[in-house]
């Protein structure tokens, strides 16, 4: 009996059939690829301790719990988180390796360095932005650079005398401290350091003049009395730092830079896998005990849609881009 023969209620049973069966196999390979069913690696460029360091490792533990599969968060500091970056840009796009990415690698370096081995825009997904935090400038306690008016007058008298420290070359805090010069005609030396509390502790024992530091790491130290914060870089006085003036309120008009972060993953991921990342990770942001938590360590929490998202590191780019050209900010 050919099809053609067969009568119409039979051939409607028949492809009813062959409709639930190849429903029952689509819902078995999609049961094969269900995600994530194994480990979920974020790819951090700053050292433990930093300021993004902290706030991933926060995110990453209750990001572990919402997928059910264990977040490892792989340090790779160097290069101003150019070399994280592009171990990200080329790893598979199935999900499994995320990059934490900032303002450092996804706004300034891609118009401070002539050659990069990926595109910040091209090579990336935008998941979600996450938070800001300010930068503060950090000093000795015991040295002679009680505030930012006396550092003023003795960068001003003796030129090229006092050194201040980065957390890299191209870095946010690099090109506050070239803001700062620009701004007031200081002559200091930059020192670059690969990580934020290397830079720290050196001021801490007097082998560097002054830092510009992320709020979240430098709390401790500021707390426990190693260093004195003098300045800050936000419009505003930080809850956490209530006695410490803003650069604004100490003459540098709109002076305000915060640093920013946000998830990535490789170009080409399945858009499925970011929307639910993006959902998760905008519900943990949003849970009042993260959210305190973040706060109480200086970070302003963030959310944003994948596209949002996208826009702001577009809109940040030419930011960033314009700070440098008028910074003369160069690569040492």
């Amino acid at each position: 009996m050919t099809p053609g023969s067969l009568h119409p209620r039979r051939r409607l049973v028949l492809a009813q059939a062959a409709a639930l069966g190849a429903g029952l196999l689509g819902g078995k390979a999609f049961a094969q690829e269900a995600y994530p069913s194994k480990p979920v690696r974020i790819i951090v460029g700053f050292g433990p301790g930093s300021a993004p360091d902290l706030l991933v490792r926060l995110l990453g533990f209750e990001l572990g719990k919402r997928i059910g599969q264990p977040v490892v968060i792989d340090n790779k500091p160097g290069a101003a988180a150019n070399i994280a970056a592009d171990a990200v840009a080329k790893s598979p796009p199935d999900g499994y390796t995320l990059f934490y990415g900032t303002n450092t690698t996804h706004a300034i370096n891609p118009s401070l360095y002539p050659k990069l081995p990926f595109d910040h825009i091209r090579d990336f997904e935008p998941i979600i932005l996450t938070g800001k935090v300010w930068n503060v400038l950090l000093v000795n306690p015991n040295s002679t650079l009680g505030n930012f008016r006396t550092l003023v007058a003795i960068a001003k008298t003796q030129p090229g005398k006092l050194s201040i420290g980065s957390s890299g070359n191209g870095t946010s805090l690099h090109l506050t401290a070239e803001m700062l010069k620009h701004k007031l005609g200081l002559d200091m030396v930059h020192v670059p350091y690969k990580t934020s509390e290397a830079s720290m502790i050196d001021v801490a024992g007097g082998r560097l003049d002054m830092v510009f530091a992320n709020v979240p790491p430098a709390l401790p130290h500021i707390q426990s009395g190693r260093v004195r914060a003098i300045a800050i870089t936000s419009m505003e006085r930080s809850p956490q730092l209530p006695a410490v003036p803003t650069l604004h309120e100490l003459g540098l008009k709109d002076f305000e830079v915060s640093g920013w972060g946000g998830f990535f993953a490789p170009s080409g991921i399945a858009r499925q896998k970011i929307e639910l990342l993006n959902g998760h990770l905008k519900a943990i942001l949003q849970d009042p005990a993260v959210a305190n938590r973040l706060s109480g360590a200086g970070v302003t929490p963030q959310t944003s849609t994948p596209k949002e998202f996208g826009d702001f590191v577009k809109a940040e780019t030419l930011r960033w881009r314009e700070v440098i050209r008028v910074s003369g900010a160069k690569l040492d």
